[in-house]
């Protein structure tokens, strides 16, 4: 062997190069040394690599808190000197803390659990088949059926608005993650239930699933229609009304009839509707009628009834009764406005104070009043 490679000859080097002194001692080839002077470097090279392997294996286990490994430190222990099963402590150990994480994980799942039963709305999972994981009591009761005739059963067994087919559609299918949508459900007992549902989509190593929140509003539904019955029957009443009618808010007119139009000469509904109230009041009498409006607006005392001058889309001044008051539909507060011309009644009114007045003057008595007595418009 060159020394000069191996400046600090190994254990086994230092009994090859006696073993091979002692070769040369007894006459043995040159040859047959050279042989095994190459098998002991082999041998060398396999153990070097043999531990550098348990080397490996024993920092591993040094600096790793996995415990499915299999316990290689037995090699480093019987070379050590060290007794056999030394690790079994730390198994224990990790076993322990194991122990300790699975109760804490189940402290977790009751924690959510509570949490999902206090919601009054129901909760319930599918999977992507569409198929019930689980649910909560509110959940059931809405359909009134128990949580272990439900589990498992297909949405299509509750929902009335979809086809199972559509409904399988719908959960393989659907791009959005999240949103809102209303159905019917069917009831245990056949009764239908109008159900806003707030779903959304999570991915878990076991796959994707749907979460949803549902709540009954059958009668908020209910509620809503009747009010758009009764708002339908009001704007039917406005529009054949004789009397002119207009609600507006904010001081813009929003609903004019057909009375309104033709009282102040406009083609239709669409002059109308959009411009500031104010313009259909002459304009000498717009501040009383505009603090009137201020005042209704912030819920103050105010007037019902007042007399006003109105103005035509011609310019025409006209006497104008006017009854005005607040509603409340379901877009919220409005003003409306009924709206009379009085000018015949104003002028019918003028007339007979004349008449009484020329009834009652002494003959030759000059009338003083009568140029105080306006001209009928």
């Amino acid at each position: 062997m060159n020394k000069a490679m191996d400046p600090a000859p190994s254990a086994l080097a230092r009994i090859f190069l006696h073993a091979r002194a002692r070769c040369h001692a007894i006459g043995v080839c040159r040859a047959f040394t050279a042989s095994w002077q190459r098998a002991l470097l082999g041998l060398s090279l396999f153990v070097s690599i043999l531990a550098l392997f348990i080397y490996l294996v024993e920092y591993l286990l040094a600096h790793t808190a996995s415990i499915s490994l299999p316990d290689f430190s037995l090699m480093g222990t019987l070379a050590a000197g060290v007794p056999a099963g030394s690790g079994r402590s730390e198994r224990d150990g990790i076993r322990k803390e194991k122990a300790e994480l699975k109760e804490e994980l189940a402290d977790l799942l009751r924690y959510y659990r509570a949490i999902m039963e206090a919601s009054l709305d129901g909760i319930h999972i599918l999977d992507t088949d569409g198929n019930l994981v689980d649910a909560n009591d509110a959940f059931c009761k809405m359909l009134g059926y128990t949580r272990m005739e439900l589990l498992g059963c297909h949405v299509s067994h509750w929902d009335n608005r979809w086809t199972r087919e559509e409904l399988q559609v719908m959960l393989r299918g659907r791009a959005d993650s999240s949103g809102v949508l209303e159905t019917r459900h069917r009831r245990k007992d056949g009764r239908l239930i109008d159900v806003e549902i707030c779903f959304s989509r999570i991915e878990l190593e076991q796959g994707a699933y749907w979460i949803s929140s549902s709540r009954d509003i059958t009668e908020r539904n209910r509620i809503q229609n009747a009010l758009r019955e009764s708002e339908g029957r009001l704007h039917q009443m406005i529009a054949q009304s004789p009397v002119a009618i207009s609600t507006y808010r904010e001081g813009k007119c929003l609903e004019v009839n057909d009375a309104f139009v033709r009282l102040f000469g406009f083609d239709g509904s669409a002059d109308v509707c959009g411009k500031p109230i104010i313009e259909f009041i002459a304009p000498e009498a717009r501040g009383a009628v505009a603090e009137r409006a201020r005042r209704r607006d912030q819920g103050l005392t105010v007037e019902q009834v007042y007399e006003t001058t109105g103005l035509r889309r011609d310019g025409a001044q006209f006497s104008l009764s006017v009854t005005a008051g607040r509603i409340e539909l379901g877009e919220g507060s409005v003003n409306i406005a009924y709206l009379t011309d009085i000018s015949d009644h104003k002028r019918a009114i003028r007339a007979e104070q004349a008449r009484l007045r020329a009834v009652t003057l002494v003959p030759g008595e000059k009338d003083w009043n009568t140029s105080s007595v306006p001209s009928p418009q």
